[in-house]
C-alpha cells in the first residue's frame, strides 16, 4: 500500500516502505504481517494531521488517583479551614468609641443637631415638643451606644438619623401606634420591625446602615409628618398609607 502524495517531489516508496504488506499470503502470515505492520507504523503516526492528534489528547479521559483527594484535603485544611475558625474582632462601647469621649451626651447631641441645622434650638424650650422628647430620649436611654464608630465626626450622620426617627415617633403619637415595631428600643434603627409589617420590613437600610425606606402603613399614625425627614438624604421611600 502506498500514499498518494500531493504535489511535492521525493520518492514516496522510500517514505512508507515499512508499511508494505504482502497481498498473496496465507491467513496466518497475513495476521503476523498485520501485527508487524501495526508495530512498524507507530513511528510514522506523526505524519497524520496535527488536528487529529490534538483532538485525541484533548478528549483523553483522566483517571482520578487517591493522591488527588489528598491535595484537595490539604488545601481545605491549610487555607479554607483556618479562615473560618479565626474569630472576627467585635467592637463594643468600651473600645475607644466616640461615646467614651463625651462627658455630657445630651449636650453633645444637641450641639451636633444645631451645627447641622436639623432644627430650631427654640424647640428645646418646649418640653412637650417632639424635638425635645426625641433629644431627651437620645441623651438618656436612646441607644446612642449602638453607634459603633471611633469619632464624633463619623457618628454625626447616625446620630442625626436616629434622632429624626425619634422625632417621627413622637410627632405621630407613637405610643398609640397599632404596632410599636421595636421603635426606640436599644438596638440599631435597621433592626426595628424587621419583616414585621405584613411580612415587609418597617425600615430598610443600605450596607452602610443608612435608612432607605420607612414603611408604617396601616399603623394608626396620628399627627404631622416632621420636616426633619428631609435631612434623611439616603431615604428614598416613605409609606404612610392608611393612617390618620
Amino acid at each position: 500500500t502506498r500514499c498518494n502524495g500531493g504535489g511535492g517531489g521525493g520518492d514516496e516508496s522510500s517514505i512508507l516502505s515499512t508499511q508494505e504488506v504482502p497481498i498473496n499470503s496465507t491467513a496466518a502470515a497475513a495476521a503476523a504481517d498485520q501485527s508487524q505492520f501495526s508495530a512498524n507504523t507507530i513511528p510514522v503516526a506523526t505524519a497524520e494531521p496535527m488536528g487529529k492528534i490534538s483532538m485525541t489528547i484533548c478528549y483523553r479521559h483522566i483517571r482520578l488517583r487517591w493522591w488527588h483527594f489528598l491535595i484537595v484535603l490539604a488545601i481545605i485544611l491549610v487555607i479554607v479551614l483556618p479562615s473560618t475558625l479565626i474569630p472576627r474582632r467585635k467592637r463594643n462601647a468600651t473600645e475607644d468609641d466616640w461615646i467614651d469621649k463625651t462627658d455630657d451626651l445630651q449636650s453633645t447631641i444637641q450641639r451636633i443637631l444645631i451645627d447641622n441645622s436639623i432644627f430650631n434650638p427654640a424647640t428645646f424650650n418646649e418640653t412637650s415638643s417632639p424635638q425635645y422628647q426625641a433629644l431627651n430620649w437620645m441623651g438618656n436611654d436612646g441607644g446612642a451606644d449602638t453607634i459603633k464608630v471611633p469619632s464624633e465626626q463619623e457618628a454625626t450622620p447616625y446620630i442625626i438619623q436616629r434622632y429624626i426617627l425619634g422625632v417621627l415617633y413622637y410627632s405621630t403619637t407613637g405610643s398609640k401606634w397599632r404596632n410599636q415595631f421595636g421603635f426606640l428600643t436599644n438596638v440599631t434603627e435597621c433592626e426595628w420591625g424587621v419583616g414585621a409589617n405584613n411580612g415587609f420590613n418597617v425600615i430598610d437600610c443600605n450596607s452602610d446602615g443608612f435608612v432607605t425606606l420607612i414603611n408604617l402603613w396601616q399603623n394608626n399614625l396620628m399627627g404631622v409628618m416632621p420636616t426633619e425627614l428631609v435631612n434623611m438624604t439616603n431615604c428614598t421611600a416613605l409609606d404612610f398609607l392608611t393612617n390618620s
